[in-house]
């Protein structure tokens, strides 16, 4: 079809329909961030009509973690001793609550004691006798305060964090599925690459709190499928990559618009004359 004689509208033949998901009933659950959903009417379009979807409302329970395996060691070395990896148990941690598990806990076994400060937001770490080290190779430096990558030394038997303590755990979530788009992302090392996410959701609610996202402008994505019949939808955290799982359920609405072309006579009248 020549792009001067059609144009594109919505269709009435294949009209606009909201799918509602709800993860505790996906047909197959991977986990609460990876979940299948088949549908019982399939739908298949024209080759030459075009299929956009966007999200309409996300509600979402944020009761995840935000000190989990992937931010919860340090690894203190005690006198140029060599180090030793300590563990946070994972959890959804306060500020007050994260100080007494690191006394109690933690760095206890080092004779480490942690004090935070309200006005700085940082943490200082105290041994009584000797000078100690937080090893590069830590991965809870965002959660106590540090920049990561480098190691940390104390000066007088005292370390105090170099940044705010941050423990806003995921800031965001992107919603993805297995419908071709237009996307590209530059989240992860994957980047520039053509991208199936949908909708990023920014977290901004506390811990133990429910997040109700809807969309405040219409906007669709286009997409390249022309035969649907399952929706297979993953979270992701902030870097795109790594799967995010929730604890609980959470609900979806996802909106799809179908265009058809349509015979454009006023053109092709003023190009004949």
């Amino acid at each position: 079809m020549s792009p001067n004689k059609y144009h594109y509208q919505k269709s009435f033949r294949y009209p606009s329909f909201t799918v509602y998901l709800n993860s505790e009933f996906a047909d197959v659950e991977n986990s609460k961030g990876d979940c299948i959903f088949y549908f019982t009417r399939p739908v298949t379009l024209p080759t030459d009509h075009e299929l956009y979807v966007g999200i309409q409302s996300f509600d979402f329970p944020n009761t995840t973690y935000n000190i989990t395996s992937a931010n919860n060691k340090i690894d203190i070395d005690v006198n140029d001793a060599g180090a030793n990896t300590r563990t946070i148990t994972e959890g959804i941690y306060t500020i007050t609550t994260l100080i007494t598990e690191l006394n109690d806990n933690v760095l206890n076994t080092d004779s480490i004691t942690a004090a935070y400060d309200t006005d700085t937001s940082k943490i200082t770490f105290t041994h009584g006798t000797l000078e100690f080290d937080f090893d590069s190779t830590s991965t809870a430096f965002i959660p106590l305060g540090f920049a990561e990558g480098s190691t940390y030394s104390s000066i007088g038997l005292s370390l105090t964090s170099s940044q705010p303590v941050d423990l806003s755990g995921t800031k965001n979530i992107y919603i993805s599925s297995q419908l071709p788009l237009d996307n590209m992302h530059f989240l992860s090392s994957a980047h520039g690459r053509n991208s199936n996410i949908l909708q990023k959701v920014q977290v901004n609610v506390d811990s133990n709190s429910m997040l109700f996202w809807g969309m405040q402008k219409p906007f669709k994505n286009r997409c390249l499928e022309k035969h649907l019949n399952y929706l297979h939808i993953r979270l992701y955290g902030d870097d795109a990559s790594t799967i995010f799982n929730p604890d609980l359920n959470w609900s979806l609405a996802l909106e799809f618009d179908i265009y058809e072309p349509v015979f454009d006579e006023t053109k092709t009248r003023k190009r004949e004359k």
